[in-house]
């Protein structure tokens, strides 16, 4: 599968127009204190009822099915659309156009794909249905490969490589501790929200909470919903900011209030936001550390200073400020495990 044929895979089967080159998977609202009622209780005005699952500290992308001729194709698209081929047998329908997404993390047998929702299957687009049915439709995915347990590996005798990449990164699908060439796919666990802090730990790293409206379709790109909330611990809440050089003479984010101290001058380079079409400065931050100037860096605060926590090679471009702000007041709402759980 080329560049060009996982574009039109995604943007034919989700009725995105054809000349869609973003990556289209929605975007979790960062959970406010404000938000905690919705997702802890059922409203009587609104049937809105959510599922939980563990935040997994992975990677993003889709597992697309699709076809070359007589040929099926399986492949992950990553968020910068870059394409990591697949090694996988199943039965012929599913290669007419299944999308699933997934979140790729590390343990100790190897790379996991956990799969938390289905845009289409079988050559039918179902990101319109509601959650609970578009969660049905993946398990039922998975019991077709298996007579028993819910876990698929894929077959493979190489470190699967990208066949397109222009994020100038190694394009071998591994993580800290080398490549992956072992890949198991399975259902992410996902429970009612009232579970609260009765979810088993999983086998992967996970850094947060995530609830999806069980009634809701699938939203594509849209961070601002009531639909989909994620929660991570305020130390572990990050902004993912474009890290370079300073240049003076770019135009700075104007704003006033609370974010205020959180944009400083101290430091020998400039973190950039997403803003009014293009990218503006919003902070500096002071690196010691050889890093790749002009990347996307994950950042978190520290107090009265931003601090570098990981590149972000998977990120064409930083957040956008909307998405700054909302964070940073998170930051300052500090919102705790205890509060969700209590009742």
């Amino acid at each position: 599968m080329n560049h060009q044929a996982a574009l039109t895979v995604i943007n034919t089967m989700c009725g995105l127009p054809q000349n869609n080159r973003k990556f289209p998977g929605a975007l979790p609202r960062a959970l406010q204190r404000a938000d905690i009622p919705l997702v802890k209780y059922s409203s009587s005005e609104v049937f809105r009822e959510y599922a939980l699952t563990h935040k997994a500290d992975g990677e993003r992308a889709f597992l697309v099915y699709s076809h070359d001729g007589e040929d099926g194709i399986c492949a992950l698209i990553h968020r910068d659309m870059s394409i990591t081929p697949l090694t996988l047998i199943s039965f012929k329908s599913a290669f007419l156009g299944t999308i699933f997404d997934v979140e790729i993390v590390k343990n100790e047998r190897g790379a996991l794909i956990l799969i938390f929702d289905t845009l289409a299957v079988a050559g039918t687009a179902i990101h319109e249905r509601a959650y609970h049915f578009r969660l049905d439709t993946a398990r039922w995915f998975i019991r077709q490969h298996m007579c028993h347990g819910s876990e698929i590996q894929f077959e493979t005798n190489d470190p699967p490589k990208y066949a397109h990449s222009n994020s100038g990164r190694d394009t071998t699908l591994k993580f800290a501790t080398g490549p992956c060439s072992t890949i198991h796919l399975k259902m992410k666990h996902i429970f009612p929200a009232h579970y609260g802090g009765k979810l088993a730990e999983p086998s992967y790293s996970t850094d947060g909470y995530i609830w999806t409206c069980i009634n809701s379709p699938y939203e594509f790109y849209n961070n601002d919903s009531l639909f989909c909330f994620k929660w991570k611990p305020p130390i572990l809440l990050t902004i993912d900011f474009r890290v370079t050089t300073p240049d003076y003479t770019m135009k700075r984010v104007s704003f006033d209030g609370e974010q205020c101290k959180h944009s400083t001058d101290r430091g020998n380079f400039d973190l950039l936001v997403t803003h009014e079409g293009g990218e503006s400065r919003f902070s500096a931050i002071e690196v010691h550390d050889d890093i790749t100037s002009d990347s996307i860096y994950e950042c978190r605060w520290d107090i009265n200073k931003w601090i570098l926590v990981k590149p972000r090679y998977d990120k064409k471009k930083p957040n956008h400020l909307n998405t700054v702000l909302h964070t940073i007041q998170c930051i300052e709402e500090n919102v705790t495990l205890q509060e969700l759980k209590d009742r």
